[in-house]
């Protein structure tokens, strides 16, 4: 049984997935619990799924209130291949005009495997140099923590020296 939950994402957070790598929710705190044992997200246009992707983890904001962010280890394209025969298939039982999200539960994993992997892009923001203040910043939204209690420490040894 794999369980996944449809949500309609906008263009935006659409173009933000590829490079973030993950997508922040805002859920109401009751529901938090829900989510063990969801394996995938199903990303859609409308009610038409147009990415599944697979969570790596989900993890509760310190920073976003009521929102979760779900990280993702990989995701499908399935915008456009519903002539796949395990699409159909495996598309029916989601097929419907609720309002997303909703959990599916799907017999089998069929689903999931069709369609091509998509490639993350880099983040734009490290193509500059990258400061202590910006990486202070992502290591604290990647662990969870406040940008106060990352503390970074570089140094520098030269080529052929040996620290003893």
């Amino acid at each position: 049984m794999v369980n996944a939950v449809s949500f309609t994402i906008s263009a935006d957070e659409a173009k933000s997935i590829r490079t973030d790598r993950y997508i922040k929710l805002r859920m109401r705190p009751q529901d938090f619990s829900n989510w063990i044992g969801v394996d995938y997200l199903i990303l859609c246009s409308g009610h038409i799924p147009m990415w599944i992707a697979k969570i790596e983890d989900i993890a509760l904001s310190r920073c976003d209130d009521d929102k979760l962010k779900f990280r993702f280890s990989e995701i499908r394209d399935v915008w456009g291949k519903s002539d796949d025969p395990e699409y159909g298939a495996a598309y029916e039982p989601f097929r419907s005009n609720l309002e997303n999200p909703k959990l599916i539960q799907f017999e089998g994993d069929k689903f999931f495997t069709i369609g091509e992997t998509l490639t993350f892009f880099d983040n734009p923001e490290f193509t500059w140099p990258l400061t202590i203040k910006k990486a202070a910043d992502r290591l604290a939204e990647t662990y969870g923590v406040d940008p106060e209690q990352i503390e970074i420490v570089i140094r520098h040894q030269p080529l052929g020296v040996k620290v003893s």
